[in-house]
């Protein structure tokens, strides 16, 4: 059995166009040469992509190519470098490590960093095997009263908040281990030409969005308490940067290159470690080098589900996409058709997802005490008839939802390689700390997360629920979907819901029926995303439905990028989120 797209054909005749001309050149150059500096794109490559750093809300295209297809939520430039890697003879690896590190310089440490976290799953095309790498926040060693770790503001609404030492909301970072690990494994290229294009926008800089002009505005109190970090985001008179003005990062540069020279340790045991310590406890922290010094990299078994005859791989971590997949099977709700034109679909579903999230004995949330349970589809069956039954009902009443700014990559390469990545400060913009160690912005992770620093304990690793996904069909890779922002565990199960039962190409599977999370106790739609036909039916079924403006539908949503590959033409397929300024090349 294999994998064919309904939309194949169109998007073969798509293929059948020629190469978009800023390919021809690095086409053309000699195996074995590679440089992936952007100072040596074709001219007028760079202005091209930089107006699409604006590009929000804006319909993406969908991208196709028969050797290489790269997808991101944030940064246009920051595919186009990825894109790069590949067609230098880099692996998804190296594509998704190349646009990750450039997501991270685009948004200045805003939403990325650094001294964050990354999750990847991974598809090696000689072993035929999905891997889990888990380079997420370590607890610090020291840490022995995680509940007294001061709490942010967006956690008291109505509270301003006030900038000042906060050391203790510090984690131990694994983005740079993580980053390196990875590439030494599964990496082609030379480890240095991965960060050349993110040295390049540091050191020649870019013109500030407006978007970033208003985050930085937004957070100019914090921005403004150490000379360090006000250094990033002022000029040489003192003053703010404004929309338009080049932005260089010279310091974040330096510390890229130290890294390429002497790798990860750099940051580990080396000067921005010496650096980063000094800085967290002169705010109060407890981090120490020993904290540094003691970090590892995971490389795990991947969450596994099967779904129709699919195989799902994900972050070992997520125990809902598997619930979410096994309950949907188990009720067979694509034959009642799609949920943006069948209410009982769409009752069902955010019945399901709900159930997932918050189900009295298997919820995801933390406290739940039989997580692994929902891989079982006996226990799915059991749950789907209870839910029919309405012998049990699912919760979630009073729960908001945390932060979690994050960007993602999938990539698909020549060799047939596949990566799904997602990477994070998992905190508000920039946090709330205001600090920055030699260019890196660094988070304050733990300023709504002490109870499950608790409950982790002091140096352990933090579980992460992200949900980078590979799906197989008979050992082949088919799809990834890597997902942002607060109801990833919905809009992943949407998404491959829409690609697996419906056979949507990925842009469609990302646009179709946006689903918001359940959180509180009702429903919301976005307004004019469904019909009203739809949403009465729903709430004739019994489901209470608020229509909510699309500002306030941005706090219960999320956003997929995601990639196929069809089977039988070798077509590579992607798709972004059209919310954000990334997008999807291919070649």
């Amino acid at each position: 059995m294999t994998i064919t797209l309904r939309t194949s054909s169109r998007v073969l005749a798509l293929a059948a166009v020629a190469l978009p001309a800023f390919l021809s050149d690095a086409l053309a150059r000699a195996e074995g040469e590679v440089d992936l500096s952007p100072a040596l794109w074709d001219v007028g490559e760079i202005e091209k992509f930089l107006p699409l750093e604006s590009a929000l809300g804006q319909d993406k295209p969908l991208a196709t190519g028969s050797s290489g297809v790269i997808c991101g939520s944030s940064s246009a430039l920051a595919m186009r470098a990825g894109l790069e890697a590949m067609h230098q003879g880099g692996t998804a690896a190296d594509a998704a490590l190349t646009g990750s590190l450039m997501q991270i310089v685009m948004n200045i440490g805003a939403s990325v960093s650094c001294a964050g976290v990354l999750e990847m799953v991974y598809y090696d095309a000689v072993t035929q095997k999905v891997y889990a790498l888990d380079a997420g926040f370590n607890t610090v060693l020291g840490e022995d009263d995680p509940q007294s770790i001061p709490t942010a503001a967006f956690m008291n609404p109505g509270q301003k908040p006030e900038p000042g030492p906060r050391g203790r909301t510090v984690l131990v970072p694994g983005f740079m281990a993580g980053l390196e690990v990875a590439h030494r494994r599964f990496g082609k290229l030379p480890f240095g030409e991965i960060f050349k294009p993110a040295i390049h926008f540091c050191e020649e800089g870019f013109p500030l969005t407006e978007r970033l002009e208003r985050w930085i505005n937004y957070r100019r109190d914090f921005l403004s308490r150490l000379e360090e970090t006000k250094a990033v985001f002022t000029a040489e008179n003192g003053e703010f940067h404004t929309a338009g003005d080049l932005l260089t990062q010279p310091a974040l540069a330096e510390t890229l290159r130290a890294v390429v020279e002497h790798g990860a340790d750099y940051m580990y045991h080396g000067p921005w470690a010496e650096h980063f310590v000094t800085a967290v406890q002169r705010d109060g922290g407890k981090i120490t080098l020993d904290d540094l010094a003691a970090y590892e990299v995971q490389w795990g078994e991947p969450m596994h589900v099967t779904y129709r005859g699919f195989d799902v791989y994900t972050n070992p971590f997520a125990f809902a996409l598997p619930g979410a997949l096994n309950l949907l099977e188990a009720a067979e709700l694509s034959k009642l058709g799609h949920y943006g034109e069948s209410p009982e679909t769409f009752y069902w579903l955010m019945k399901i997802l709900r159930t997932v999230r918050f189900h009295p004995e298997l919820g995801i949330l933390i406290g739940g005490s039989r997580q692994e349970d929902w891989t079982s589809k006996q226990i799915a069956a059991d749950v789907w008839q209870s839910l029919q039954d309405e012998v049990m009902k699912a919760t979630g009443e009073g729960v908001e939802g945390g932060p979690g700014h994050t960007s993602s990559v999938v990539a698909v390469d020549r060799y047939g390689n596949v990566a799904s990545v997602t990477h994070s400060i998992n905190t508000s913009l920039w946090g709330e700390s205001g600090l920055f160690v030699d260019g890196v912005s660094i988070p304050d992770a733990a300023c709504f997360q002490q109870f499950l620093i608790e409950q982790t304990g002091p140096g352990r690793r933090m579980p992460n629920q992200t949900e980078p996904t590979i799906v197989l069909k008979e050992g082949r890779p088919v799809l990834a979907v890597s997902t942002i922002g607060t109801a990833i565990d919905y809009e992943t199960a949407k998404v491959l819901f829409n690609l697996m039962d419906f056979g949507m190409d990925p842009k469609e599977a990302i646009d179709a029926g946006v689903i918001l999370a359940s959180l509180g106790d009702h429903e919301r739609v976005t307004e004019g995303e469904f019909s009203d036909e739809l949403v009465e039916g729903v709430r004739q079924m019994g489901m209470e439905v608020e229509v909510v403006d699309s500002r306030t539908a941005g706090r219960y949503r999320s956003s997929a990028v995601a990639l196929a590959i069809d089977v039988e033409s070798g077509l590579r397929i992607g798709g972004a989120t059209s919310r954000f300024n990334g997008g999807a090349l291919g070649y």
